[in-house]
Formats: C-alpha cells, sequence, structure tokens
C-alpha cells in the first residue's frame, strides 16, 4: 500500500484531508436537500477514489494534532475495497471535532458511578505540565464530588447524573448542557475544584440529579397507587374489626343499638378498641364507616350464613337427620314457623340445632309442606336422608291424610312422624286437670301462689323466711 503524503491525524489512523471531508458532511447539514443530497454523492465518489490510507506503526502526538483529531478511536476501514465504517462510537460535532457519543459512553454507565481508589487504575488519564508542575488527578476529589465518574474510553473524568440522565434523553429541557461533563470529559486539572464547584451549580446538573430521583422513586402513578393500597389496608384493618365487634356481641346475646347509636354497646365497643387500633381510630369518625343499621344487619346476616354453612357441613356428615317445626305468631300477627334440624355427630353425640325462622303466606299442610321441602333443598340436603319429622298434635300437621307429616311421608316414608313430647305432656296435663276437680283447684291455687309472691315485696320475704324452716 502507498503511504498518503498529507499530515496524518494524530489521534486515529486516518488522514487529515479524509477526515476533512467527512467533517464536511455535517456542515451541509444547512444548505438545501436537492443541495446537500448532490454534494453528499460528489464527496464519497472522491472518497472512494482516493489512494488507500495506511495505519500508521508509531503515531506521534502533538497539542496542535490532538485538538483537531478523533478523540482515542480508531476508523474501521476495508482496504481493499476502498469502503469506510465509522466507529459506533464516534460522532463529528458542529465545531469540527470528532468527539466520543453517548453511545460508547453508555456502556460505563452501570447502577453508580466508576471512582477506582487504586492509583495504578488512574495511570490512563493524562497529567498536565505547567512549567516545573506537573498536574493529575486526585482521588481525594471523589469523597467531595461523588458525582464524579472516570470514563475508561473517554481517559477523562465525566458527571455521572449529567451523563446518564443524557443517555435517557432527560437532557432536552435544559437549554445549556456542559458537553464537557456529559459527553467529551474534563481534563483541566489546572481549574478542577473550581469547575467542579461551578458544575455542581449548574441549572444542567440539578435538572439531571431531579429527574433520576424521579426515576429512581417511581412515576405519579406507581405513588398514588401505592397511596391507595395503604389506604385500602387500613380500611380493610377497621372493617375487619367492626366484623369482630358484631360478631362477639351476636355470640353473648347483647343488644347492638342503644336509644341514641353513640351510646349502643356496638359503638361503644369500637371506641374501646380504637385506643389500642390506629386503622380503627381513623376511621370512625368517617361519614361511611358501616356501622348503619343497615349495615349491622347485612354483617349479622353474613355471619348468620357462615354459621348455617358450618351446621350444614356436619348434618352432611352424618347422613341421616329429623325436623323439628313449630309455628306462632309474633307480636304483629305474622305466622311463624321455627325449623330445627336433629342429628348424631361423629361423636355419637345427639344434636339439634336451630336453622331460622320462615313465614308462610297460609298455615295449611301442603304450603307448610312446601315450605320444609324447600328449606331443605336450600340447605343442601336431601329429603331421602330425613328419617324423622316432629310436629305438634294439630290437623295441618299431624292429619292422617292432609296433614303436612302424610304428604312428607308419601315422598319418603322412611319420614317418620312422631308427636311433640313437649306438646304430649302439655297436652296430658290439661286433659288431666279438666277430669279432676281436685288437682285442677290445687294447680290454680299453686299459679295465684307464685303471682302473689312475684308482685309483692313483702309477701316474697315471708315465704322466704317460711320455706326456710326445717320440719322436725
Amino acid at each position: 500500500m502507498q503511504r498518503l503524503s498529507g499530515r496524518i491525524c494524530a489521534s486515529c489512523t486516518l488522514s487529515r484531508d479524509v477526515c476533512k471531508r467527512r467533517l464536511k458532511l455535517v456542515k451541509m447539514a444547512s444548505g438545501p436537500p436537492t443541495k446537500r443530497l448532490k454534494q453528499t454523492q460528489l464527496l464519497f465518489a472522491a472518497a472512494r477514489n482516493s489512494p488507500s490510507e495506511t495505519r500508521r506503526s508509531e503515531p506521534e502526538t502533538s497539542d496542535t494534532e490532538a485538538q483537531s483529531g478523533c478523540s482515542n478511536h480508531e476508523d474501521r476501514a476495508d482496504f481493499a475495497s476502498g469502503e469506510r465504517t465509522l466507529c459506533s462510537s464516534v460522532s463529528f460535532a458542529s465545531t469540527g471535532k470528532c468527539v466520543i457519543s453517548p453511545a460508547g459512553l453508555a456502556l460505563e454507565l452501570e447502577e453508580c458511578a466508576y471512582q477506582p481508589t487504586d492509583a495504578g487504575k488512574l495511570e490512563g488519564i493524562p497529567e498536565q505540565t505547567h512549567g516545573s508542575k506537573t498536574r493529575r488527578f486526585q482521588t481525594a476529589w471523589f469523597q467531595r464530588f461523588p458525582w464524579l465518574h472516570l470514563s475508561t474510553s473517554l481517559k477523562a473524568v465525566v458527571c455521572y447524573q449529567c451523563a446518564k440522565s443524557n443517555q435517557l434523553g432527560l437532557l432536552s429541557l435544559t437549554t445549556k448542557n456542559e458537553d464537557t461533563f456529559v459527553t467529551k470529559g474534563f481534563l483541566n486539572w489546572k481549574r478542577a475544584l473550581e469547575k467542579f464547584t461551578d458544575h455542581e451549580k449548574s441549572a444542567c446538573h440539578r435538572h439531571a440529579v431531579l429527574q433520576l430521583q424521579q426515576i429512581k422513586s417511581g412515576p405519579v402513578t406507581a405513588k398514588l397507587s401505592s397511596q391507595k393500597a395503604a389506604e385500602q389496608e387500613s380500611a380493610r384493618t377497621a372493617l375487619l374489626s367492626v366484623f369482630g365487634s358484631i360478631r362477639y356481641l351476636a355470640r353473648q346475646g347483647l343488644a347492638l343499638r342503644g336509644h341514641e347509636e353513640s351510646q349502643g354497646n356496638l359503638m361503644q365497643l369500637l371506641q374501646l378498641r380504637s385506643e389500642d387500633s390506629e386503622p380503627l381510630r381513623s376511621w370512625l369518625p368517617r361519614t361511611t364507616k358501616f356501622v348503619s343499621a343497615e349495615s349491622q344487619n347485612e354483617i349479622l346476616e353474613l355471619l348468620s350464613h357462615n354459621v348455617l354453612r358450618a351446621i350444614v357441613k356436619e348434618v352432611q356428615s352424618s347422613h341421616q337427620f329429623g325436623i323439628v317445626v313449630d309455628g306462632t305468631q309474633d307480636c304483629s300477627g305474622q305466622e311463624q314457623e321455627s325449623v330445627c334440624i336433629r342429628y348424631v355427630d361423629t361423636q355419637m353425640d345427639v344434636n339439634e340445632v336451630f336453622v331460622g325462622l320462615f313465614s308462610p303466606p297460609d298455615t295449611t299442610g301442603l304450603t307448610l309442606s312446601v315450605v320444609i321441602k324447600d328449606i331443605v333443598l336450600r340447605l343442601g340436603l336431601q329429603l331421602s336422608n330425613v328419617r324423622a319429622q316432629t310436629y305438634d298434635g294439630a290437623a295441618n300437621m299431624a292429619g292422617r291424610f292432609n296433614g303436612c307429616q302424610a304428604i312428607i311421608c308419601r315422598e319418603n316414608p322412611l319420614a317418620l312422624f312422631f308427636h311433640c313430647a313437649a306438646h304430649s305432656a302439655n297436652l296430658a296435663s290439661e286433659h288431666t286437670a279438666e277430669s279432676s276437680p281436685l288437682l285442677r283447684d290445687a294447680l290454680q291455687n299453686v299459679n295465684e301462689l307464685g303471682l302473689l309472691y312475684k308482685r309483692s315485696g313483702k309477701y316474697a320475704h315471708i315465704f322466704d323466711n317460711t320455706s326456710s324452716l326445717r320440719l322436725p
């Protein structure tokens, strides 16, 4: 290969004439598109016809050549075909100098700045000689300026926050970017402290630090979501306290509400528990706190369903069961049918549990049988597993043909009917009193004496003294 006769760039293997032709491509950007395209084609044609460039074996560096040449990056060229491919990390600035682009620096920017304390790792950093003084980079500056980053590709220091922000495209809104601390690198050790202090106070540096802090802390939507999640967790804890309080009062059979809402058992219990629970303390002053009468009834209904599911699970494990039904009117005159289930658990213990009150439209045997079959179906049980049905002796319940027990027996013959023992004892006592006047009068006198002692404190005291005497 024939060596070029012109001067060669001190920091790379391109001849200065070729380097200048390539730099001219950037200056043509202000011309018209047609003219720019034509000039570009001519320049590339001249580059292909120019003599082949050779590499220098021992490059000689001077201050003038280092300022106008490339910054320590070689040009990858295919000398046989004459085609040239620029290094991906090299770009030509509008000033006519070859500088390192953010693509080359981006490979070095990790989670934190590179600040080696070993003096051996700083040998690649150029020194400055002014007369008899030689100035070099000091590792103590890392402690004073923690944002300094030693770039191994630039052989200089840059600002980590500014370079990182430039890599992420966060400096587009800044008007005065300091390229020395962003892409080019800083090497003026004589005025290092002064320049470092000025850069730390610059608007570009403050903007970069703020942008990186916002990225680390997350977007606003994420903050709002986390705050909303914390509020929901606090509200959930308070609502569980309300459920627990209602469950306790229901288990003890105590009233939830009083004459005034704030004086009821539920509110007093919640105020007592709020002394040890911060979420509940902040929940109670709210307008919507789920302690209204409607909310209390709904929570009680949910708790009752939970208890009922547990009962049904035990009944299903025993397979066979019996039904106990009795009805009466409430204070408003509406018919209420109480339904109980009698079964034997796995421990061979007999249990009789109440499953609910139901209001039938009428009290005929057919209607009551339909109600019982509907209850069994809703509980997830089977009518074929019923082995006993217990009612009073009324005709609509115990009738041989149209009674409730007769209708159910026709569908399940194994569901035997048993007259309620309590009703049987009551009927036996009634018939005995009617057949014997002496026994009838004795029962009446005992009832009247009980009413007398209950209503009069004087006679109650006399009765206590008399009943305490021991007969000889």
